[in-house]
């Protein structure tokens, strides 16, 4: 049950900072000098917290002093300076914008609400971007994003907080709602035309049966077989062929894997440390990696975070980075099988699946986009909650 006491920050102002970023990601929905409003509003809640607590709190720890040290190494022989200590501010303002807000919400015993709000705000962008979808051409739909893979990305992480909504909801009707809902995310996953994301919704799928029916999923997946066995693939497929951007998804080959091929060369140069922070604004061109067809503009990233995570600070950052992501997550799974709390169980989902989503897209590190700005925050929700714990958190 979500708790009734609600921190100021946590009500209203965390919801607009989520309106902030959602704005940076749409064609249509856009909050005046949401770019700015990105850092300024992020500092400006941490000045009120600063404010009733009277000190800093920042995460401690050998695995955060070897994040900080990456970085300062990273920005240090980046072949982009300015733009390379620009990343360092951001990671240095989100993350302790996360930690202390949510530390804050945590002494007031709200911190178990903010993934329940926080999923609000995409089950809405979700229903804008399906009614987007429907009314709108083209190959491959992009809803109100502007733009196909993002569609993609948003749809998997409306499907999840939809099934968490399913979940916890105790009227009936609205249960129907969310399932529909969920329904909406798999069309615009799929009309998204992006293999990544499509992939990834049918993953998910899976994981719903799953959760949804737990001691009976033998039973599902023998009824799954015999219908696919029975019904009319054919005719199906038909059905399916004439979503937008389904054609794409049956296509053979493409020019992603020409860029990755790229990308790898240019990280071989420097394998263990990278070429630091801003190679991607600075060498991803054609001067540099060639004429790749189908790419005129390869613009500041490598369509894969791991890659572009790579070239920028070797197989060691990445090691750096993967750990903190990974042991983080682990911890928070150990408190999942102990308490069995649906709210932990689906922020570890996001995390997963957006570790897959991220294979076609270059945006994990980057906290100062909409994705890296959600994946941090579930993370950073997580690392508290499981390390610090909010002691009027629901078992479900």
């Amino acid at each position: 049950m979500i708790n009734v006491k609600k921190g100021i920050a946590y009500k209203i102002h965390f919801i607009f900072l989520v309106l902030i970023f959602i704005s940076l990601d749409s064609a249509f929905f856009n909050i005046p000098y949401a770019h700015i409003l990105r850092w300024i509003y992020p500092v400006f809640l941490m000045l009120l917290i600063l404010k009733k607590t009277k000190k800093i709190l920042y995460p401690k720890g050998s695995l955060w002093v070897a994040i900080a040290v990456m970085f300062i190494v990273s920005s240090l022989y980046s072949i982009n300076v300015s733009y390379s200590f620009g990343r360092v501010y951001s990671y240095l303002i989100m993350t302790l914008f996360f930690f202390m807000f949510y530390r804050y919400q945590s002494n007031n015993h709200t911190l178990i609400n903010i993934p329940y709000y926080l999923g609000k705000g995409f089950i809405v962008y979700e229903v804008a971007n399906f009614i987007s979808t429907i009314i709108g051409g083209g190959v491959r739909a992009t809803g109100i994003t502007g733009n196909a893979n993002s569609l993609g990305i948003w749809s998997n992480v409306a499907f999840i907080f939809s099934v968490y909504y399913i979940k916890k909801e105790k009227n009936l009707k609205i249960k129907y709602l969310y399932v529909a809902i969920a329904l909406m995310s798999v069309y615009t996953a799929i009309a998204s035309g992006s293999r990544t994301y499509t992939i990834c919704i049918l993953l998910n799928i899976s994981i719903f049966f799953i959760v949804m029916f737990q001691s009976k999923i033998k039973y599902l997946v023998l009824i799954a077989v015999i219908l696919f066995i029975c019904i009319d693939i054919t005719s199906v497929l038909d059905l399916l062929y004439h979503l937008p951007g389904v054609e794409r998804l049956i296509e053979q080959g493409g020019s992603r894997g020409a860029i990755w091929e790229a990308g790898i060369s240019l990280w071989k140069q420097k394998p263990i440390f990278g070429w630091g922070y801003g190679v991607n604004q600075e060498l991803n061109s054609i001067e540099y990696l060639g004429y790749i067809p189908g790419y005129t503009d390869y613009g500041f990233s490598f369509h894969n975070s791991y890659l572009s995570t790579i070239i920028e600070i070797g197989i060691v950052g990445l090691f750096i980075v993967l750990m903190h992501y990974v042991l983080i997550m682990l911890k928070g799974l150990k408190n999942y099988i102990k308490t069995k709390n649906i709210t932990i169980f689906t922020v570890i989902w996001i995390c997963i699946n957006m570790f897959f989503c991220f294979i076609g897209s270059s945006a994990m590190t980057s906290l100062g986009s909409t994705e890296g700005f959600l994946f941090w925050g579930l993370l950073m929700w997580l690392y508290v909650y499981v390390y610090y714990g909010d002691s009027l958190g629901e078992n479900i």
